[in-house]
């Protein structure tokens, strides 16, 4: 059929071209010789600009892939302009939930305003009063316990003294006495 001829003729040239550029890409290859063979980076970026080549002459020389290629990219803009669209209608909806939502709070908070105050108002001379008899005895109670607690804290030092001076000259002559063993015991093989 006439259409076959066409895609017959149209996979011809573009495997002719591709065939070229294949050949090319050896050609690049021969050239650079040693260094790029041993550089991974050379050959990643040589396969992709060979590529690069092969898919803008393929896209030269190839009708039937050169309207492939337009469609698809005219498909992907008209996806991009409905997603757009769609992301538009939703943020307006979005941007009406948050002022219904702003509003209903501003109610509610007036209302919770209003109740708080009152209430409030109601337990201020009550917790006032109950504060100062609190803040009264707990003054009261830290004094005491201060005192009591010098006292402790003296007695402590005085105990910690003794025992620190006991032990330092204790660890002072073990210390000595190991270091004078070791040495002679070092010093007597040789």
């Amino acid at each position: 059929s006439w259409t076959a001829k066409i895609a017959y003729k149209g996979a011809s040239k573009a495997f002719s071209v591709l065939g070229a550029g294949i050949k090319t890409l050896g050609k690049s290859f021969l050239s650079l010789g040693r260094l790029l063979l041993a550089n991974p980076i050379g050959l990643v970026l040589t396969a992709v600009v060979a590529l690069g080549a092969a898919f803008y002459e393929a896209y030269k020389h190839i009708k039937p892939f050169r309207e492939w290629v337009n469609k698809t990219f005219k498909s992907i803009v008209n996806f991009g302009k409905g997603l757009l669209k769609w992301g538009s209608k939703a943020v307006k909806t979005v941007g009406h939930t948050v002022k219904n939502i702003r509003k209903k709070f501003d109610k509610f908070k007036s209302g919770f305003k209003k109740s708080w105050n009152k209430h409030w108002n109601a337990m201020t001379s009550k917790l006032h009063s109950a504060w100062n008899r609190s803040y009264k005895h707990t003054r009261e109670f830290f004094s005491s316990v201060g005192k009591k607690w010098n006292g402790w804290k003296k007695s402590f030092k005085k105990s910690w003294s003794r025992h620190w001076n006991a032990m330092t000259s204790k660890l002072h002559s073990a210390w000595n006495s190991s270091y004078k063993h070791t040495k002679s015991f070092f010093s007597s093989m040789g």
